[in-house]
């Protein structure tokens, strides 16, 4: 067990997976294992891969099945709110017709409509008053004490006025049927309202004036006044009638604009709630789209699924030993014995200087034992000493370098060809110890 719980330690510190390719269909991952005994890594990572693409292809359907059922429930959720976002807003338009600055105010047509009549009515109320106060000064003439009354009839004639009704019913007539006809005005528009109220005052008092009128024993100036009074009287009733009409008219169109106006102060104080419904019907519409942005793809390969076209894990190559070992580094190797020799380097020279106590300047050997230099003499180099210091620096100080650079290199080769061509070293060593062998056997 102890054995084995070893064994498990070392896959699981050597295992390692990088990513190599990543598209939107592909995926290849690289995978690898540094253990001391090579011939056991293609066992174990066969092994490994044997277990794991099944597992994996579980795992990416499970993944991919949750993913999709998250979506569609966020996407519901968003199409909920829309819906109940876009109800409110229809409710805003339906409420408040000039809400929206973006589309024509319905009302402000009507507005214009409804301001001109009521000039009108105003004008016809004023002529109105007027006519009736003419009317009334007539009428107070006409009955006044000065006047004759009640004279006696012993003959009658035909009656003037119903003669002048008969004629007003059919000019009115004629003008309602103009109106409705010709104007294209409707039944209820204020024109032919006041035409059939007319009408129908007209054709009452014509029921009530009687063909004919005594005239024997009345003075002819009398039946003039007495007809003037009469049809005075019925003005003024008619005049009543119309003013009464129209200033309930006036009322009904003053009260419609306020109404316009009260409809548009509440659209105001409205707005901002009605764009901030508009602002986040927008987002959610946006985070709708990309929900069904990523829907599609996923929904897509889960019908690939089903139809076993979609998630499959394939070994694209099988598993190897590499010829070459993964550490130590040979860049790391060159580093460290550069760092090596530097340091040996240095150290050697620290040790010279250390080591060599001979006084090479006049001001050391002062320093050194506090006498005066009175005169310094250079090196007497004699002839011998002259040829021996030339060949030191021709021949044995570049021989002596070149050694040191043919030992580097081959230090390094040696280093290069043990880490990244261990074959091709191993014959080579082979080679020279049969070589080294065959020598000493012969000697």
């Amino acid at each position: 067990m102890t054995r084995k719980k070893q064994m498990v330690a070392q896959v699981e510190a050597g295992l390692s997976a990088k990513l190599i390719s990543d598209s939107d269909n592909v995926q290849i991952t690289k995978i690898s294992l540094r253990h001391p005994n090579k011939k056991m890594v293609p066992a174990v990572l066969e092994g490994l891969r044997a277990r794991y693409i099944p597992k994996a292809t579980d795992l990416a359907v499970n993944a991919l099945q949750d993913a999709h059922a998250f979506l569609m429930s966020e996407a519901d959720q968003s199409r909920e709110k829309i819906a109940a976002l876009q109800q409110r807003l229809l409710e805003f338009e339906v409420k408040y017709p000039s809400i929206n600055p973006e589309q024509p105010d319905v009302t402000q047509a009507e507005e214009s409509r409804l301001i001109f009549e009521k000039i009108d009515l105003e004008r016809d109320i004023s002529n109105f008053k007027a006519t009736k106060l003419e009317l009334q000064r007539k009428l107070a003439v006409a009955e006044s004490p000065d006047s004759p009354t009640k004279p006696t009839v012993k003959q009658t004639a035909p009656n003037p006025r119903y003669a002048g009704l008969a004629q007003e019913i059919e000019r009115i007539t004629a003008e309602i049927q103009q109106g409705l006809t010709i104007k294209e005005m409707t039944a209820s528009h204020p024109e032919i309202v006041r035409l059939n109220d007319l009408l129908d005052m007209r054709k009452a008092e014509l029921e009530n004036t009687p063909p004919t009128v005594a005239i024997n024993d009345v003075p002819e100036e009398l039946i003039k006044v007495q007809h003037a009074a009469k049809l005075t009287e019925a003005d003024l009733g008619s005049v009543q009638n119309q003013l009464t009409n129209t200033e309930a008219r006036l009322a009904v169109v003053t009260g419609r604009l306020a109404e316009i106006e009260r409809s548009r102060t509440l659209a105001l104080e409205h707005r901002h709630l009605y764009h901030k419904t508009k602002a986040e019907i927008r987002r959610l519409e946006s985070e709708l789209r990309d929900w069904q942005d990523h829907i599609a793809p996923v929904a897509q390969v889960l019908y690939l699924e089903n139809m076993n076209r979609a998630v499959r894990f394939e070994a694209m190559q099988d598993a190897w030993v590499t010829r070459t070992p993964i550490t130590p580094k040979v860049s790391l190797v060159m580093l460290v014995c550069v760092g090596l020799g530097v340091a040996v380097g240095i150290l050697s020279v620290v040790i010279a200087e250390l080591i060599d106590h001979s006084y090479r300047t006049a001001k050391q050997l002062t320093t050194s034992l506090g006498i005066p230099v009175i005169e310094s003499i250079d090196e007497i180099i004699t002839a011998g000493a002259s040829r021996q210091r030339l060949l030191r620096r021709m021949v044995i100080l570049p021989l002596a370098g070149m050694l040191v650079v043919a030992g580097a290199v081959t230090a390094g080769a040696v280093a290069y060809g043990s880490l990244q061509q261990p074959e091709k070293y191993q014959q080579l060593t082979q080679s020279t110890t049969e070589l080294f062998d065959s020598l000493v056997g012969g000697e």
